[in-house]
């Protein structure tokens, strides 16, 4: 509105300024606005323009069109917002279901960024627990703990732009918890256990597969039932495959495939049965599913 105020003010003055014939047209195209003013003047054609769009305004008068710019200072765009096309939030559907449904499950949210629709650096944080018992061997686990996960998802769709993905990605996963395994002590049979299950470290005894995991022995003044409290630290990598689809606004929903493979493991007497955001620490590789819901603005 202003740019047509603006070309018909213009145009008028120059009817003004030529009372002899004369003529007048103003219109609007997309993004610019024109007006333009015929004149006969001495037997000869004159022409006189005004434009005006985002590059600037333009006056052309004369029998040919001669022209001077007002330039209009483009608005400057930082490298960010220019590759930077959309940020998300969301969370998985699937750990808490696996709690409310069985005995260990994984809170966990995500933040993700969308750079030029080919990246997608994501950060992943959560709480998970446990709360398992093996009535074969009376022996339950309990463990609690946040745990992160930093990495990428790579877009391998050819249409970079559209509402769906399909991605493969990488993760680095950490977790520090305490845990407690609690279990019959075994009777004091009189030979001395030599067995490395009960030396600690990797080659650790389960807590879930025999009596004698503790390393002691039962005697006359120590209860049936005991539990031991541990500390233990797990790194692991993920490698992702997944998809992401757009169902309404910036509601967005999707699926992905995790194989984890442990990189380290603190020294344990007991094995963690479950490490927070991991799994069952014990294994050194193990395959997951995650079902997510996230809104992109």
């Amino acid at each position: 509105m202003l740019k047509r105020l603006f070309t018909t003010t213009c145009l008028a003055a120059i009817m003004i300024s030529n009372a002899f014939s004369s003529s007048f047209a103003l219109n609007e195209r997309g993004n610019e606005s024109y007006a333009a003013v015929a004149t006969k003047e001495s037997g000869e054609n004159s022409f006189s323009a005004i434009t005006m769009n985002e590059g600037g305004v333009n006056f052309m008068a004369g029998k040919g069109l001669q022209s001077d710019s007002i330039p209009i200072p483009k608005k400057k765009v930082s490298k960010i917002t220019k590759y930077l096309k959309h940020l998300a939030v969301g969370i998985d559907l699937v750990g808490p279901l696996m709690y409310k449904f069985g005995d260990q499950g994984d809170y966990q949210a995500f933040a993700q960024a969308n750079i030029s629709g080919k990246y997608f650096p994501t950060v992943e944080i959560g709480y998970g627990k446990a709360n398992k018992t093996n009535f074969d061997t009376n022996v339950t686990y309990k463990a609690k703990a946040p745990f992160g996960r930093i990495g990428c998802d790579f877009n391998i769709l050819k249409n970079k732009n559209d509402d769906y993905r399909l991605v493969i990605g990488l993760r680095y996963g950490f977790t520090s918890f305490d845990y407690d395994t609690t279990g019959p002590v075994p009777e004091n049979t009189g030979e001395e256990n030599t067995d490395s299950e009960n030396t600690g470290g990797e080659n650790s005894n389960s807590g879930t597969s025999g009596n004698a995991f503790f390393g002691i022995t039962r005697t006359d003044d120590s209860p049936e039932m005991v539990t031991v409290s541990e500390k233990c630290k797990v790194q692991w990598a993920e490698v992702v495959f997944g998809a992401d689809a757009k169902v309404w606004g910036g509601l967005h929903m999707g699926w992905s495939l995790r194989y984890r493979k442990r990189l380290s493991c603190s020294d344990y007497v007991n094995t963690p049965i479950y490490a927070p955001g991991y799994g069952d620490a014990g294994q050194g590789a193990r395959f997951m599913a995650l079902y997510t819901v996230s809104f992109q603005f």
